[in-house]
């Protein structure tokens, strides 16, 4: 049957049934692959940086995230505990990251790993500055994909960093090429997200000009090295075009100096928006939630462990004070009674404490406990081989005092003319200054009052009840034909210096002449005076 409408027709055919299977299976498979992309198409734009290399935090709604603190001077502690706590919030399923960092000052190799670490954290990161970010966490809150500021915050005056090998060495004419100083390269690395490596740059090294200048036709905005900017404009700025054509290449007006050299730029939050730093000046965590879409009911705060805590608590100047008056304290108290073994463990758990903590925060090198090591060998020898401390345990003394200094200088920060390490010098000289003169004042009096100090009365002779030394020695003094110079007897305790010795069927005290001289030594007797019989090991000769 044909029906006619008009001049066109409509002609029924008898393949019409396989034709609308086809049309159906081709409308499914469309929609298949519409679905394939709703699913891929959010990943790909999570995976994938954004123009400009800054991953696009909010281009999607977090239901979990984690702030990670980061408070006080960056050190060892830092980096090992935000590892630890990254792994922690990764593990949980936080698909952000958020590191709120108040810090000032510290060493820069633990910043540097952090910032390693946070660039291959596999979440996205934002730094929040809700405080400072000065000296080496520039380089953690660089490493994030995005800084965000609270009002009042600061980013940068990167003191305690060195650009270069040498003072004053500037990599802003060729800050573009591979650089081998792993600051300006960490910095280089973060400047793929978007940040301007200029202004960056310009925070740890001195020696950079910096500029900024506006396009006139589109506002658009650049920092540039007085060189490049006289090369922008093509004429100096301020100088009249010479020409049509000069005048079109000279679009660009200069706006002002934001560094001059022999600084270091430090940015409050309006100035860090502007020079395109930071993305959002917020507000405690409710803006927080509100700019970067996190939906989630609870934002998981991760702090520092009791343990790092701890180890960071026994670094700080005031605690490692009172740890060095300890030491010298309660070693006074060991080699004026020897024996007691109470106070010498305190003085050595005290020694350990005070070095400790500064080299598990990565505050104090190698050497310095090298030093202090050797210098306290010196001292137990000296004690150990002549009896009590002499000339010879001055150099030791030294040492022990130099290292404890030495140790308050972080062993990665250069050398001593920045004015960090300078500080550092300052707080560990002021330090062991006046935990010698504290300690000492302490022995002093301690050794004026032991009989009415509390707790040490036992050491000390009550006045009044001195015994009679002679009368008591005519009572005990050993028999003349038994104990003589050059008589033969053996240890029966340890001579430190005094003890008693045996010679024949007679218990004797005696003292060691020169050396400590331990249990079952064969000794002679050295000399006799009127109260005291004085022994030496029997090869002694």
């Amino acid at each position: 049957m044909m029906t006619m409408r008009g001049n066109y027709s409509i002609t029924p055919s008898a393949d019409k049934p396989t034709g609308n299977l086809f049309a159906c299976f081709l409308l499914l498979l469309a929609l298949g692959f519409a679905a394939l992309l709703q699913c891929v198409a959010p990943a790909a734009a999570q995976a994938s940086p954004a123009a400009g290399g800054l991953v696009p935090v909010e281009a999607r709604s977090h239901n979990h995230a984690a702030i990670i603190t980061v408070r006080g001077p960056v050190d060892q502690i830092t980096f090992t505990s935000v590892q630890r706590r990254v792994l922690a919030a990764t593990k949980a399923g936080a698909s952000l990251l958020i590191l709120r960092i108040n810090s000032i000052g510290g060493v820069t190799n633990p910043a540097l790993a952090t910032a390693r670490l946070l660039r291959s954290a596999g979440v996205p990161t934002v730094a929040y500055i809700s405080g400072s970010a000065l000296g080496p966490s520039l380089l953690i809150a660089a490493s994030c994909d995005k800084i965000i500021m609270a009002p009042g915050a600061m980013l940068g005056d990167g003191d305690t960093l060195r650009i270069s090998g040498s003072a004053g060495k500037t990599l802003a004419s060729d800050f573009h090429a591979k650089v081998a100083s792993p600051i300006a390269a960490s910095l280089d690395k973060d400047a793929a997200k978007g940040y301007p490596l200029l202004i960056l740059l310009g925070m740890v090294d001195r020696a950079i000009k910096i500029d900024e200048v506006e396009n006139g036709r589109d506002g658009a905005r650049k920092f540039l090295t007085p060189k490049d900017r006289r090369a922008l404009f093509a004429v100096p700025a301020g100088k009249a075009a010479a020409s049509p054509k000069a005048a079109a290449v000279d679009r660009w007006r200069f706006v002002r100096r934001v560094k001059e050299a022999g600084t270091l730029l430090t940015v409050d939050a309006r100035d860090a928006a502007s020079m395109g730093l930071s993305s959002a000046t917020v507000r405690g965590h409710l803006q927080l939630r509100t700019t970067l879409r996190i939906t989630g009911a609870k934002i998981d705060v991760l702090h520092l462990d009791f343990l790092e805590s701890l180890a960071r608590w026994l670094s700080t100047p005031t605690v490692r004070f009172f740890l060095f008056v300890i030491m010298l304290v309660c070693g006074y108290m060991e080699f004026a009674n020897p024996g007691i073994t109470i106070p010498g463990g305190v003085a050595v758990l005290a020694l350990i404490l005070l070095l400790g903590g500064p080299l598990i925060t990565g505050l104090a090198g190698w050497g310095a406990l090298a030093m202090v090591a050797l210098g306290v060998v010196i001292i137990l020898f000296d004690i150990v081989h002549f009896g009590g401390i002499g000339v010879l345990a001055a150099p030791g003394l030294l040492l022990v005092a130099a290292g404890i200094v030495a140790s308050f200088i972080p062993p990665d920060t250069g050398s001593l003319d920045s004015n960090a390490n300078l500080g550092a010098l300052r707080t560990g000289v002021t330090v062991t200054t006046l935990g010698l003169l504290t300690g000492g004042a302490i022995i002093l009096v301690l050794m004026r009052y032991l009989k009415v100090t509390p707790g040490l009365r036992r050491f000390a002779i009550a006045a009044g009840q001195a015994p009679d030394v002679a009368a008591l020695y005519a009572k005990t003094a050993p028999r003349r034909d038994v104990v003589f110079p050059g008589a033969v007897g053996r240890a029966v305790t340890d001579l430190r210096p005094a003890g008693k010795a045996r010679f024949g069927d007679d218990l004797v005290d005696v003292m060691a002449e020169n050396e400590y001289i331990s249990a079952g030594s064969v000794v002679t007797v050295a000399h006799q005076t009127e109260n005291r019989t004085w022994v030496r090991p029997a090869n002694a000769g």
